[in-house]
């Protein structure tokens, strides 16, 4: 019964070539349309992601990725050998800029003390008791880093014994 059944399928399929024919390239498009759409999902979303990175970086002004390298001195390191290991550091730094994957468009060395507490000079009483945090911060190419919002970029050296200094628009 089953391979009559087979004979009979066979029979009408070669009497109808071409809705044979026909069927199979439509089945070959519609896999071929599904087989693709991941590759065009994935093209879609990281042309989405790049416009998006770009609108970023036009809207704030700065660039979407960062990578934030960090080193310390411990307190235990004498005084007299902490130039060497900051140096050291510096050029493991410069030497291993070039590891990372994509380019490297800006970098900086940024140099801060630990925070401390301040109060304004003439405080009153309730500026006395709401002691703000601060600390120094040193920037390398702090003219390519920073926006200048009011007045002129400091002195490398002191001036009339008064080291200048660039504070910003919050302090």
């Amino acid at each position: 019964m089953g391979l009559a059944l087979l004979t009979m399928i066979f029979r009408k399929m070669l009497k109808n070539r071409w809705l044979q024919l026909n069927l199979w390239l439509g089945l070959t498009v519609c896999v071929a349309l599904f087989a693709s759409m991941p590759m065009y999902t994935g093209a879609i979303l990281q042309r989405t992601l790049i416009k998006e990175l770009q609108q970023h970086q036009s809207d704030t002004g700065q660039f979407p990725g960062w990578l934030r390298v960090t080193s310390s001195l411990s307190p235990e390191v004498p005084v007299n050998e902490r130039p060497t290991r900051i140096r050291a550091a510096d050029e493991r730094f410069r030497s291993g800029i070039g590891q990372f994957g994509p380019s490297v468009i800006d970098w900086a060395i940024r140099r801060s003390t630990q925070s401390y507490e301040t109060i304004p000079q003439n405080a009153t009483e309730a500026e006395l008791k709401s002691k703000k945090p601060a600390n120094v911060v040193a920037y390398s190419n702090l003219e390519d880093q920073a926006k200048l919002l009011d007045g002129r970029m400091p002195s490398a050296e002191p001036v009339d014994g008064v080291i200048e200094a660039v504070v910003t628009q919050k302090f």
